[in-house]
């Protein structure tokens, strides 16, 4: 297995949906999953696209 640190710093506060999946190496329906159940806390906007903000800290 190939592990990489994250660079933290090089990620924004706030992150979407999908910069969640590829930081994380999820598939986008697991990410959405883990979103919509509460398991990593977001803010729901409400908008058509991009519809989920995750705080880093």
């Amino acid at each position: 297995m190939n592990e990489t640190a994250i660079n933290w710093d090089s990620i924004p506060d706030i992150i979407t949906k999908d910069q969640l999946y590829q930081i994380c190496h999820i598939s986008k329906s697991t990410a959405l999953y883990l979103l919509r159940s509460g398991k990593i806390p977001c803010e729901y906007t409400r908008k058509k696209t991009r519809c989920y903000k995750i705080k880093k800290g």
